[in-house]
């Protein structure tokens, strides 16, 4: 295995459905149900120290919802993701190989509620520490 080897990724993040609340013009609080969504991402990275370490950025490239809803929608996603993983056994062609990891990610939601599209953007910054397996592919 080289020192470094780059790669490219395509996949997805999975948002489940959920009942949020809305001010309507009386003062009065009324539910509404989000759809579920998936955000596809393209994700840039680099194995390194011979297949030892992975380091990369996640791009999300658009919001997808499985229900059209003309009243109400969302945006819930992950600004560009940063991260690291160590994998304790080299990455090696057909084999799976476990990786703990940390990343950093802007976390964003806003409703958007018609008529009224401006609702404030509430964004965060998280600390994600994950733990998984990987698939190393012939030319990765």
């Amino acid at each position: 295995m080289n020192f470094a080897k780059t790669y490219l990724e395509l996949g997805g993040q999975f948002s489940p459905s959920f009942i949020g609340k809305k001010v309507i013009s009386d003062g009065s609080i009324k539910d509404f149900e989000n759809s579920s969504a998936i955000i596809p991402y393209l994700n840039i990275g680099g194995f390194h120290f011979w297949g030892h370490a992975d380091f990369f950025i996640s791009i999300p490239l658009a919001q997808i919802p499985f229900k059209k809803n003309d009243s109400t929608n969302f945006i819930f996603n992950k600004s560009v993701v940063t991260g690291a993983r160590f994998l304790p056994w080299a990455i090696r062609e057909n084999k799976i190989r476990p990786y703990v990891g940390v990343n950093w990610a802007i976390v964003n939601f806003q409703n958007k509620i018609k008529p009224e599209e401006n609702q404030p953007l509430l964004s965060e910054n998280k600390l994600i520490f994950d733990a998984g397996l990987l698939y190393g592919k012939s030319n990765m």
